[in-house]
């Protein structure tokens, strides 16, 4: 059985709001960002899909480290993942902030910028995972050896 999800809590949004916009500043990123949670995610991008579709997009968001939406300057940032470890959390940031500041770069080539800026190389993305149906999904996974 599944634990339940541990929402951010009102000091993880402190730490956050000052993370994305002093990473923003860092990143040169004008404009302010938002940091949407689940429903809101769905109310913003999934309401005209049917309640059985929203619920596959909710499952979804449970597996993914974050989202962006950058033409909005909106991310999701995944409390079951980036609550873990601020280093997660941190690195999730940087590389959804870099999806907003670079909207027309490939998964590939933020993964290669976001390992630039973190130094983190101890992690790969796997890419086509099977997730419900015939669709695919990409994860990133930490090697711990």
């Amino acid at each position: 059985m599944k634990k339940p999800l541990r929402e951010f809590d009102d000091l993880d949004h402190e730490l956050i709001d000052s993370l994305v916009r002093i990473l923003s500043t860092m990143l040169q990123i004008k404009g302010k960002v938002i940091v949407a949670d689940r429903e809101q995610m769905i109310s913003l991008y999934y309401s005209h899909l049917s309640k059985k579709e929203q619920e596959k997009e909710l499952v979804e968001l449970d597996y993914i480290f974050g989202s962006t939406f950058p033409e909005d300057r909106v991310m999701y940032l995944n409390p079951r993942l980036c609550k873990r470890s601020y280093q997660s959390l941190i690195e999730t940031t940087i590389h959804e902030l870099l999806h907003i500041k670079y909207p027309t770069y490939t998964e590939d080539q933020i993964q290669k910028l976001e390992r630039s800026l973190t130094g983190r190389y101890d992690y790969i993305i796997k890419k086509d995972l099977p997730k419900s149906g015939k669709e695919m999904r990409t994860c990133k996974v930490i090697n711990f050896d």
